[in-house]
């Protein structure tokens, strides 16, 4: 067939019109498209050509990648995966369901099956028994191997999951070191990483650190104020926090208890609406003790 894609595109043009092709038909064909069923068959004809004759050039040249890295806990059991699938796919309004149940399944020592649930890149609150898969999705956008060794000046050569595995073991070995790093480049995080960053912080937690978290306490994330004022009590260092206990206390009470009416217990009222619930959650986190 000397011209095979104009050819094609007289088939494409009749059938666009709404009228039959069969005149355009190439020669060669004509044998293998008689009877009642013609279009159809000249219809099949055309989509195999396209398709095996005329593939796309891919607009870069192809690369093998490893395959999917194993993880160190087991999946969840089979029975239970159309469960986790209807719960991540049904989730049209309110909260998204999607942390949680990731965190309790990797709470109870599993993972989610990768065809069922894949991070994104971004996904940085995932439990860490994912970082593997992490690095694997995010493989495709690092220009350049990571280091071998981890400290101040490579650290934004390293990936996400990567570094702060290296600041957790860091800061195990060597508090101050990975204080040092942490309190240089905590500025340059979003919230969300920031917050990670100083979780890492309750590790060998010491009045060494009470400098970084002073420098952290304006923080602009309301998350990461709450958990540095948290750190700082911690440490005996307690904040002004007399508004915030007044306003803790008119959402407890007091009451009352036992046989004799003799015993104090303190009593979480009900709240009207979800605001308020999560409003107290967090006082609860602000207020110390004593406050």
């Amino acid at each position: 067939m000397p011209d095979l894609e104009a050819s094609l595109a007289l088939l494409r043009s009749a059938w666009m019109t709404g009228r039959s092709a069969l005149e355009d038909c190439p020669p060669e064909w004509r044998a293998s498209v008689g009877g009642s069923d013609a279009d159809c068959a000249l219809a099949a004809l055309a989509g195999h050509a396209a398709a095996v004759l005329f593939r796309p050039t891919p607009a870069a040249p192809l690369e093998p990648r490893p395959l999917l890295p194993r993880l160190a806990v087991p999946t969840i059991r089979e029975a239970l995966r159309p469960r986790l699938r209807r719960i991540l796919l049904a989730q049209k309004a309110g909260r998204s369901l999607e942390r949680p149940i990731i965190h309790l399944i990797a709470a109870r020592g599993y993972a989610v099956h990768p065809a069922d649930w894949m991070p994104a890149a971004r996904d940085d609150w995932v439990p860490d028994l994912y970082a593997p898969w992490l690095e694997w999705i995010r493989a495709g956008t690092l220009s350049a191997p990571t280091p071998s060794a981890f400290d101040l000046d490579t650290y934004d050569q390293w990936s996400w999951m990567e570094r702060y595995a290296a600041l957790a073991r860091l800061r195990g070995d060597d508090p101050a070191t990975a204080r040092a790093i942490i309190a240089a480049k905590i500025s340059s995080e979003p919230a969300e990483r920031r917050l990670k960053l100083i979780e890492l912080l309750t590790q060998n937690l010491s009045q060494d650190d009470r400098e970084l978290l002073d420098a952290l306490a304006s923080d602009r994330s309301d998350r990461v104020q709450a958990l540095v004022r948290a750190l700082s009590a911690r440490l005996g260092q307690l904040s002004d926090t007399d508004a915030a206990a007044s306003e803790l206390a008119d959402m407890v009470e007091v009451a009352r208890v036992g046989v004799l009416r003799r015993r104090n217990q303190l009593v979480i009222k009900g709240l009207k609406t979800a605001a308020q619930i999560a409003r107290r959650r967090e006082l609860f986190k602000l207020v110390t003790w004593p406050s």
